[in-house]
């Protein structure tokens, strides 16, 4: 990619070395398998748009009608990332498979170019190597990402859940050492207060408030959604909180301790 990223010329070499070994191509099987690995992608890198270019001639399989309504759906989820589909047509642009390719692309406001034959490919090609202009998002302008809410259940399906840690640790976040509360990232082990993890969740979070980034690897981590908005409403209390309350604990007590030492005069 990195290559193709800044010489147009390295796809067409790369093409024409693996000439004899393309076979009749499975469009919809590879619009699958690119989407579910960059799910995976998605999962680990934070902050990034992701782009799938394809080149289509008239020997591939025709997406079957009965495939088309699932790679919807699953382009509807996934454009969210953001993610667009770039696709250039090596043929008719009338078939019914373009039209299929041209829906797609739409959906993910990807586009559609349309070539006769291989010689026009570069001029495509260079055109796609340049950087691809994306506008804001409102979201990004506003500092406030929503994921709509038909799509949550699969973007809540990609979170791990923090596992418990039953040893004195210090916490990644507050950096308070204790053994209470504490849960690790599954991914990287890095330990925080379930707490802690629930404040970081509000300026974090991929557009479902309880779930969010591990801020060491930016694994996806989820949390209970009631427990987050206990902590929010200030129902359960921070570790700083949970620190004056014991101190302040502590200094009552003394001057408890200290009252009972003092000699009293007694008049008879």
């Amino acid at each position: 990619l990195d290559h193709f990223t800044f010489d147009p010329e390295y796809i067409l070499k790369t093409l024409k070395s693996l000439g004899k070994n393309i076979t009749k191509a499975n469009i919809a099987g590879g619009i699958f398998i690119a989407i579910t690995i960059i799910i995976d992608v998605f999962k680990k890198i934070s902050e990034k748009f992701f782009r799938l270019l394809m080149l289509v001639d008239d020997g591939a399989y025709e997406i079957p009608d009965e495939y088309l309504p699932a790679l919807e759906e699953l382009i509807k989820k996934v454009k969210d990332m953001p993610f667009f589909i770039d696709i250039v047509l090596i043929g008719s642009p009338y078939s019914d498979q373009a039209q299929k390719l041209l829906k797609l692309a739409n959906l993910s406001n990807g586009e559609l170019y349309g070539i006769k034959n291989v010689k026009d490919l570069n001029q495509i090609l260079t055109g796609l190597s340049e950087k691809k202009y994306v506008s804001e998002p409102s979201f990004v302008k506003q500092k406030l990402r929503i994921i709509l809410p038909d799509n949550q259940l699969f973007y809540m399906s990609l979170a791990d859940d923090p596992k418990n840690v039953n040893n004195i640790a210090t916490c990644s976040i507050c950096f308070h050492k204790d053994d209470q509360g504490l849960v690790k990232c599954p991914s990287c082990d890095t330990p925080a207060h379930e707490v802690c993890w629930a404040q970081w969740s509000e300026t974090s979070n991929i557009g479902i408030p309880h779930v969010f980034r591990c801020h060491n690897c930016f694994n996806i981590l989820k949390l209970d959604k009631n427990y987050i908005q206990d902590v929010r409403a200030g129902k359960i209390p921070t570790i700083a909180e949970l620190t004056k309350m014991k101190k302040r604990n502590i200094i009552e007590y003394l001057h408890e301790i200290e009252s009972k030492s003092e000699l009293k005069v007694v008049h008879t």
